[in-house]
């Protein structure tokens, strides 16, 4: 097993949470083979970072969800990984008729895979790498 000191760590981490797509579940396949380096600080919880012949592939923060590389900026989630987080936002957020635009400001908009007859569609917004509010078409958003 390989260790890292506290800086190395936080280097490869930061650079995942930088260009690394959010899930909560990023399936065996993305882990599968992968070595596991627990943060070298002591405590309980740990984020966790995940390493497959001598690259990183993605880091697990403890009670929020994993960030998987690599993640081509021109290649929209897939429906299943769009619904994860939709899914991941609608359990731990709390449902808004409206929101002010302070909330929806400087952020990445996500849209929800869909056919192309499809015309309400949802959207995942992201603020600093982390999903934070889902909108349900004419419904509301839920922010968490």
């Amino acid at each position: 097993m390989h260790t890292l000191t506290h800086d190395q760590f936080q280097d490869v981490s930061r650079y995942i949470l930088a260009n690394g797509y959010f899930t909560c579940f990023p399936g065996l396949d993305v882990l599968k083979d992968c070595e596991e380096i627990p943060a070298p600080e002591p405590s309980e919880f740990r984020d966790v970072l995940f390493i497959k012949d001598r690259q990183p592939v993605a880091v697990y923060e403890y009670g929020f969800g994993f960030r998987v590389l690599p993640v081509p900026k021109d290649i929209p989630l897939t429906r299943d990984q769009f619904e994860d987080v939709a899914r991941w936002l609608q359990e731990r957020g709390q449902f808004r008729g409206c929101v002010g635009l302070d909330l929806i400001c400087n952020c990445d908009v996500i849209d929800e895979p869909a056919d192309a007859w499809e015309t309400e569609t949802g959207k995942i917004y992201v603020r600093n790498g982390h999903p934070f509010m889902l909108e349900i078409a004419d419904t509301g958003f839920i922010v968490a």
